[in-house]
């Protein structure tokens, strides 16, 4: 069956050769069309000499591929100038990419709007336009809010559905999307040190308020570091994150500490129950060192400071 369609198919080039005059034949020729097939397909979709000529200027393989120039015009490019504009906003010929029918489709007509959106980002491959219109967002909108909070798209339109206006989202910025909307729902307005306050802490707005109660007058900002990776002489008054397990209970309230995700030992000042060991996170104000002596005779130095807050 195979091996007769292949009969077939050069049977009807053969007797398309023989009906093409020599002046036709030339004329594609002369365009870079050499093979009957491509002058076959060129004449049944009524693609002239000229035309082919056209599109070469601003697809040199169309000659080669001379069947590409329909598929630009079934991607909604009907003439070479309409490729040349499109093509500034990211629409090209070849299906699964984008084309202009995909921003036509999305209600955007003009190849100079639809290469503003393209440069921000925005194509309908991409994101919904109907939801755009729905909600009001507008170029000029978008690109404000990117401007100003350098978040991507996808982050921008989740605070836009959880009913954020730029104006009120430039006071949360810098802060973990999910937690803004978490304060913005509690009503809190956040400052430096509830910024620096991780995921960990919004359990729920009971939970946030008792931490953050405990913090505020300890705490300036809870630095980006875990407290057993930084210089124990230059963590006077900062605030840390720890996560370590009670070694040796020294008295009641101070004991030697292991942090296992740094491997080094701290030496904490705490309130409450710690049973040895136990493991526990939670925020520790830096007081410098603590040195000791050990069970060898060697004197030893770890970073010192006192729990402001357990997370349990």
């Amino acid at each position: 069956m195979k091996k007769l369609m292949i009969v077939l198919c050069l049977t009807n080039i053969a007797l398309f050769a023989s009906s093409l005059s020599n002046k036709e034949k030339k004329a594609y020729n002369d365009v870079g069309v050499h093979a009957y097939i491509d002058i076959s397909w060129a004449i049944e979709h009524k693609i002239s000499p000229e035309e082919i000529k056209a599109w070469t200027k601003v697809k040199p393989d169309v000659p080669e591929y001379v069947t590409e120039i329909g598929n630009c015009k079934r991607s909604g490019l009907k003439t070479p100038d309409e490729f040349i504009k499109w093509k500034k906003a990211g629409a090209g010929c070849s299906s699964g990419y984008l084309t202009k029918n995909n921003w036509t489709e999305a209600g955007i007509n003009s190849p100079e709007v639809a290469e503003k959106w393209y440069k921000l980002g925005i194509t309908p491959l991409k994101y919904d336009f109907d939801f755009f219109r729905e909600k009001g967002l507008t170029y000029k909108t978008l690109n404000s809010w990117k401007k100003i909070t350098k978040l991507d798209f996808h982050s921008i339109i989740y605070l836009i559905n959880n009913k954020f206006t730029l104006k009120e989202y430039e006071k949360y910025k810098g802060i973990n999307i999910e937690n803004a909307i978490k304060l913005k729902e509690w009503n809190i307005t956040p400052n430096k040190l509830i910024a620096s306050m991780n995921k960990d802490f919004y359990v729920n707005k009971e939970y946030f308020l008792k931490a953050y109660n405990k913090l505020k007058g300890n705490c300036q900002e809870i630095q980006n570091h875990a407290f057993a990776a930084v210089d124990m002489y230059d963590n006077k008054d900062k605030c840390y994150t720890f996560y370590a397990k009670l070694i040796q209970r020294v008295d009641k309230h101070h004991g030697l500490a292991y942090t296992p995700l740094i491997d080094k030992y701290i030496y904490l000042n705490f309130n409450g129950n710690w049973i040895e060991g136990s493991t526990k996170p939670g925020i520790v104000k830096g007081n410098e060192a603590f040195s000791f002596v050990t069970k060898d005779g060697y004197k030893k130095s770890v970073p010192q400071g006192k729990v402001i807050f357990f997370y349990y």
